[in-house]
C-alpha cells in the first residue's frame, strides 16, 4: 500500500510547486492577477501563497505516511497527524482572509 502514497505524496508536492505554471498552461490566470482592488489583490496573493503551501504539506504528509516502512510506525503517524494538523489550520486561515474580506467589503 505504500507505493501508492509516495507516488500521490509526490504528485501532490510537484501540483503544489508547480501550480502557478499549471494554470497559465490550463489558460487560467491567478487570482491576483485578475482582480483590480489593491487590498483584495493583495489578500488573494496570500491566499493563494497559504493554498500552496497547503498542498505542498499534504503531499509531504501523503510521503511521511508512503515512508511509514522505513520510520517507527508511531513516529510516521505523528509526523503525519502533526503536518495534517498544520496543514488545517492553513486551511482555517484562507476561510479567515477570506471571511474579513467579505466582511469588510
Amino acid at each position: 500500500m505504500f507505493p501508492f502514497w509516495l507516488i500521490f505524496g509526490t504528485v501532490t508536492v510537484l501540483m503544489g510547486i508547480f501550480n502557478r505554471q499549471m494554470l497559465r498552461l490550463l489558460g487560467f490566470k491567478p487570482m491576483s492577477e485578475v482582480i483590480t482592488t489593491p487590498n483584495i489583490k493583495h489578500s488573494s496573493r496570500v491566499i493563494e501563497q497559504l493554498g500552496r503551501w497547503l498542498v505542498i504539506t499534504l503531499g509531504v504528509s501523503f510521503l511521511v505516511q508512503g515512508l511509514g516502512t522505513t520510520l517507527p510506525n508511531d513516529m510516521s503517524n505523528k509526523i503525519s497527524f502533526l503536518l495534517l494538523a498544520l496543514s488545517g489550520l492553513m486551511l482555517l486561515a484562507i476561510i479567515g482572509i477570506t471571511l474579513a474580506n467579505w466582511k469588510a467589503r
